[in-house]
């Protein structure tokens, strides 16, 4: 009988210690498991996070051009000197077409994020930007008429082609809107750090 006993308390002790080191396998198995997909979806929500930071370094580039243009036009009189420091803006000006589309394209950054104050944020930067982004494609073809009117030697006297390039364009409100678009970015950047802390 005392064999028996025994058998069956090393056969016991078998099973236990089989069942022991089969769970703690699985839970191994499946910590393992959480792990890799917590890293995944923590290496997919930096890039995500990453995108819109750069969307947003895009505007932030694009304003600061634009504000540099209002500059220029309120401290030259001078339409050659307008012209001629308007050309180290050659890329920027060129861009201004393709920013509006760009940004379309690339807002998806920030709507797969999926956060209401983002995108709230990225509404009313649109809305602010809409009107002086107008000004500038304006003030971009008025300036490549009057370069054009340059070569040629056709020149009207500064301060009548300074006021025909400008017409119909209030620099004080675009100036204003690229002001409050830089605090709405602003505002989003410090959202973008808060969901850069929360990984879903």
């Amino acid at each position: 009988m005392e064999g028996i006993v025994a058998f069956l308390s090393a056969m016991f002790g078998k099973f236990v210690g089989f069942f022991l080191k089969h769970s703690e396998y699985e839970r191994k198995r499946r910590d393992d498991l959480a792990d890799r997909d917590f890293a995944r979806r923590a290496a997919i929500h930096d890039r995500r996070i990453q995108e819109a930071r750069d969307f947003l370094e895009k505007w932030t580039s694009f304003i600061y051009f634009s504000m540099e243009t209002i500059r220029i036009m309120g401290e030259e009189k001078s339409l050659k000197r307008i012209v001629r420091r308007f050309r180290s803006f050659d890329e920027e000006f060129k861009s201004i077409p393709s920013m509006r589309h760009e940004a379309k394209i690339r807002e998806a950054s920030i709507d797969i994020l999926n956060d209401k104050e983002l995108l709230d944020l990225q509404t009313e930067l649109f809305f602010k930007l809409g009107i002086p982004m107008k000004n500038l494609m304006v003030l971009k073809d008025n300036i490549h008429v009057v370069e054009e009117s340059l070569k040629f030697g056709i020149e009207n006297l500064d301060s009548k082609a300074i006021s025909d390039i400008t017409k119909d364009m209030n620099f004080d409100e675009s100036r204003e809107a690229f002001q409050e678009a830089n605090m709405i970015i602003t505002m989003m950047k410090i959202r973008l750090d808060e969901l850069a802390q929360i990984i879903p």
